[in-house]
């Protein structure tokens, strides 16, 4: 899958609202990844991405192994796994957390798995961590304050919740 350089603006700037969980044997691997790819790109930031913007407590795309992942190829691997492993373990999995507009003030919040990947298809994770990210029908950007949100949060005219509410308040 070809990373588009509009993909990967989009995607750190949802990384930067701190919308995302990635877990310790991911986190590191995956900033150290993005920022590069960002600098690749040639992409100017007025702040860089930080552990802390990875890790939130509230996130709407997750992404988790449950085993370590050797990012740089530099750590010895304890277990001898067998050679048909590949084809059936896949540790890392990505998870998207779909918003469903209801009436009134309560949504719906549904997790769904996008994918699992091995190992050895770290980089195709990440890449399509930043694709969803990137998405217009998951994030989309609010025209009043320009933060990017779970689509089920933008109303018709491009406005999230928070600042309808607030729109309402002064009128």
């Amino acid at each position: 899958m070809a990373l588009t350089k509009q993909q990967l603006i989009k995607a750190y700037k949802v990384l930067a609202q701190g919308v995302v969980y990635l877990d310790e044997k991911l986190s590191l691997g995956v900033l150290v990844y993005i920022e590069a790819k960002a600098v690749e790109f040639g992409i100017a930031r007025d702040e860089y991405l930080t552990l802390e913007n990875l890790q939130s407590s509230f996130p709407y795309v997750s992404m988790g192994s449950y085993m370590p992942i050797n990012f740089f190829g530099n750590q010895a691997t304890d277990v001898a796994l067998p050679l048909y492993h590949e084809s059936i373990l896949k540790p890392i999995s990505l998870k998207l957390c779909k918003v469903i507009p209801q009436e009134g003030f309560c949504s719906i919040h549904r997790w769904t798995t996008v994918a699992s990947y091995s190992e050895d298809q770290i980089e195709e994770a990440i890449h399509a961590l930043i694709a969803v990210l990137g998405n217009d029908e998951h994030f989309s950007q609010c025209i009043q304050c320009k933060n990017y949100r779970p689509s089920g949060y933008i109303d018709d005219v491009q406005t999230c919740e928070c600042c309808k509410e607030q729109l309402l308040v002064v009128a």
